[in-house]
C-alpha cells in the first residue's frame, strides 16, 4: 500500500514548505493506493486515457511533484455528478475491483481532491503530491 498527501496551493508556497509545514497550512487530503496502477487508472477515472502524470517540483524542500496541466483541469471543471461518475469507473479499475472498493469512498476522495483547487479563496492553487514511501512511483 503506497499512502500519497495532495495539497491544494501555489508553487512559490510549496517551494519552501517541508511535509509537516504544508500539512498545518494548506489545504489537504490523502489517499492510500494498493499500487502505482491505480494513479494510471485514476487518469483513465477521469479523462478516459489511462495516463498519470505529475512532474518533480524543482528545488521543493521535500519530494513535492505538481499534478500535469490535464488532470488539474478534469479535476478543477468537473462537476459533483461527473466526479462521482468518475469514482464509480475509478472502483470498476486495477487495482481497485478485485478488491472490493466502495466506488463512494473514491468519489469522496475526488470531490475532497477538487476542494483544494475550486472556491474563492483557491483560486490560482495548484495540486501538489507527495508519496509519504519517499517518491512517486512508476507505473
Amino acid at each position: 500500500m503506497i499512502p500519497i498527501d495532495f495539497f491544494g496551493c501555489k508553487r512559490e508556497q510549496i517551494v519552501t514548505c517541508s511535509f509537516e509545514e504544508a500539512c498545518d497550512q494548506f489545504p489537504c487530503t490523502g489517499i492510500t493506493i494498493p499500487d502505482a496502477s491505480a494513479l494510471t487508472s485514476l487518469g483513465e477515472a477521469l479523462t478516459g486515457t489511462a495516463a498519470f502524470s505529475a512532474d518533480p517540483v524543482l528545488s521543493s524542500r521535500e519530494p513535492f511533484s505538481e499534478l500535469s496541466d490535464y488532470l488539474q483541469a478534469a479535476i478543477r471543471d468537473a462537476s459533483v455528478e461527473e466526479l462521482k461518475d468518475a469514482g464509480a469507473r475509478w472502483a470498476q479499475l486495477l487495482p481497485w475491483e478485485p478488491l472490493d472498493t466502495n466506488a463512494m469512498d473514491l468519489a469522496g476522495f475526488l470531490l475532497h481532491l477538487q476542494s483544494l483547487v475550486r472556491g474563492a479563496d483557491r483560486e490560482g492553487n495548484r495540486i501538489f503530491l507527495v508519496v509519504e514511501s519517499g517518491g512517486l512511483p512508476s507505473s
